[in-house]
C-alpha cells in the first residue's frame, strides 16, 4: 500500500469522527486537509509513477467540497446574483462531505498485496528503442488525425466512436515518446495545443498537455526535486486562474463578433488579454477576485444541491432506475434498443433538478447527484464508495495488465478523460464512454497485433 493511501486511511476516520461525534462542520478546512494530502503526494510522486488516481481524488475534493465551501468564506461584498447560486446550505454538505470521504476510501482500497505502480514505470522505460512500438505510434497518430478531420461529417450514429478515435492521436504521441522519440511528440502536442487555444477550447488542450507531462516526467531520466515540482505546480495553478479569467472575454471576441478569424490573430489576442490581466496588479493579487472564476467553473455542488431541493419533495427517489438503465445501456447497442437512455444531463436536470436547459446549455446532476436521487443521502454516499471502488479496480486491472504488456499503460488516457475523471456527468455517460472505449481499443489492438509493421 502506498504511503498516500495509509495516510488517507488514518485521516478519513478522524475527520468523520470530528464531524459526527463533535459536530465540527468546518467544510473548508476538511476539504483543504484532504486536498493537501492529495496534492502533496501528487507533487512528490509525479515522475515516479502514473498519478491518474491522484487526479481523480483531487478533482472529487475540489469539485464537491473545496469549490462549494469557497463561496461560504467569500467576502459579502462579492455576493451577487451569479455567485448567490453557489452559496449552498448546510444540507448539501451533510451529504457531500461523507460521500466524498467514502469516494476516496473506495479509490484507495487495496486489491491484493502487490503494488504494480512503481514496477510499471520500469517496464514502460524498457520500450525505449522498440521500432514496432514507434510504427504503431505513427499508425495511431494517423488514425486519430483522420478522425479529427472527418468527425464533423460522420453520421451521428457513429460519432461517439469517432470521438473515441480522436484521442488515439495522443495515444500515438505517447507510443512515439516511449519508443525513443522525444522531440517529435512534443512538437505535435504543442501544435495541437495552439490549435485548441486559438479555438478558445481551453479544455481541449489542457488535458492532453497535462496527461503528456505525466508520461513525459516518467520517461525522462532527470528527476525534478520536490521544491522545483512544487514551483511548477504553483505556476500551473496561476496559469489556470489566468486562463479562466480571460476565457469568457476571449470567446466573446472570437466566437460572436466574426473578428480575429485566423489562428495567429486569436493567439495574439489571447496574449494581449493575459498581459492586460497581469497589468491589473490590484485584481491579480486579490485572492478572491482572481480565483472566483476558477472556483465557479469547478463547482459542481450547486447542481447537486438542485436535486436535494427537488427530490423527494417533488419527485420520488428513482430507487436505482437510472443506474441500472445506465449499466444496461452501456452494453446494449442502440440498434437493439432504439429508445435506450441518451447520454447527457438534459432529461435528468429536468426530472430531478426542475431545470429546463436551453438548446446550447450543457449541465448535468453528476455522479453525486445521480447517487442521491436514486438512493437518498445514506445510500448515495454508499454508492459513491462503490463507484470509487469500481474506478480503483479499473486502475488496478490496467496496472496488472501493464506488468506483462507495458504498452497497455499508454491507453489509460483513452478511458480517463471521458469515463473516469469526470464528476460533472452522469453514470450513463461514464459507463457508455468506458464500454465503447474498451471495445474500440480491444479490437484495434487485436488488429494491430496481426499487422506486419
Amino acid at each position: 500500500m502506498l504511503l498516500r493511501d495509509k495516510i488517507f486511511f488514518i485521516t478519513l476516520p478522524i475527520l468523520l469522527l470530528l464531524y459526527y461525534m463533535f459536530n465540527i462542520n468546518d467544510y473548508w478546512t476538511y476539504g483543504c486537509i484532504l486536498f493537501g494530502i492529495g496534492i502533496f503526494f501528487f507533487i512528490r510522486d509525479i515522475g515516479h509513477r502514473l498519478v491518474f488516481k491522484d487526479i481523480v481524488i483531487l478533482m472529487g475534493v475540489l469539485q464537491m467540497l473545496i469549490a462549494p465551501a469557497y463561496f461560504l468564506i467569500m467576502p459579502e461584498e462579492m455576493v451577487n446574483i451569479i455567485t448567490q447560486a453557489h452559496i449552498l446550505p448546510e444540507e448539501y454538505f451533510q451529504y457531500a462531505f461523507p460521500a466524498t470521504c467514502l469516494l476516496i476510501l473506495g479509490l484507495i482500497f487495496p486489491f491484493g498485496r502487490k503494488n504494480y505502480e512503481k514496477a510499471n514505470v520500469i517496464n514502460l522505460k524498457k520500450m525505449d528503442g522498440n521500432l514496432r512500438i514507434r510504427k504503431e505510434g505513427y499508425l495511431l497518430f494517423g488514425l486519430g488525425l483522420f478522425s479529427v478531420i472527418t468527425f464533423p461529417i460522420v453520421p451521428p450514429i457513429i460519432q461517439h466512436v469517432f470521438y473515441i478515435l480522436k484521442s488515439f492521436m495522443y495515444i500515438g504521441i505517447l507510443y512515439m515518446l516511449f519508443s525513443g522519440l522525444t522531440l517529435l511528440p512534443l512538437v505535435f502536442l504543442l501544435v495541437t495545443s495552439f490549435q485548441g487555444l486559438a479555438g478558445g477550447m481551453i479544455g481541449s488542450f489542457l488535458w492532453p498537455l497535462a496527461i503528456f507531462m505525466i508520461y513525459f516526467l516518467v520517461k525522462i531520466k532527470y528527476k525534478f526535486p520536490l521544491p522545483l515540482k512544487l514551483g511548477l505546480v504553483m505556476a500551473a495553478f496561476l496559469s489556470l486562474v489566468m486562463l479562466q479569467k480571460v476565457k469568457g472575454t476571449f470567446r466573446d471576441m472570437t466566437w460572436f463578433t466574426g473578428e480575429y478569424s485566423s489562428p495567429t490573430e486569436r493567439l495574439l489576442l489571447f496574449g494581449e488579454l493575459l498581459a492586460e490581466e497581469f497589468r491589473s496588479s490590484e485584481q491579480l493579487f486579490d485572492i478572491h477576485e482572481s480565483t472566483m472564476p476558477l472556483f465557479m467553473r469547478l463547482d459542481q455542488g450547486y447542481l447537486v444541491n438542485y436535486t436535494l431541493e427537488h427530490v423527494p419533495l417533488y419527485e420520488p427517489y428513482a430507487g436505482g432506475e437510472t443506474i441500472f438503465l445506465g449499466i444496461a445501456s452501456a452494453f446494449v447497442p442502440r440498434l437493439f434498443w432504439p429508445d435506450k437512455p441518451e447520454s447527457g444531463g438534459r432529461e435528468k436536470m429536468r426530472r430531478f433538478a426542475n431545470r429546463i436547459l436551453g438548446r446550447k446549455v450543457s449541465m448535468n446532476i453528476g455522479h453525486f447527484g445521480e447517487a442521491y436521487v436514486n438512493f437518498g443521502r445514506t445510500g448515495g454516499a454508499i454508492f459513491m464508495f462503490i463507484w470509487g471502488l469500481f474506478i480503483n479496480y479499473l486502475f488496478w486491472g490496467l496496472a496488472k495488465l501493464g506488468a506483462r504488456r507495458p504498452h497497455l499503460l499508454l491507453w489509460i488516457p483513452a478511458f480517463f478523460v471521458g469515463g473516469i475523471n469526470t464528476f460533472g456527468t452522469d453514470v450513463v455517460s461514464s459507463l457508455n464512454t468506458l464500454a465503447k472505449s474498451f471495445l474500440v481499443v480491444y479490437f484495434l489492438l487485436w488488429f494491430i497485433k496481426r499487422m506486419k509493421l
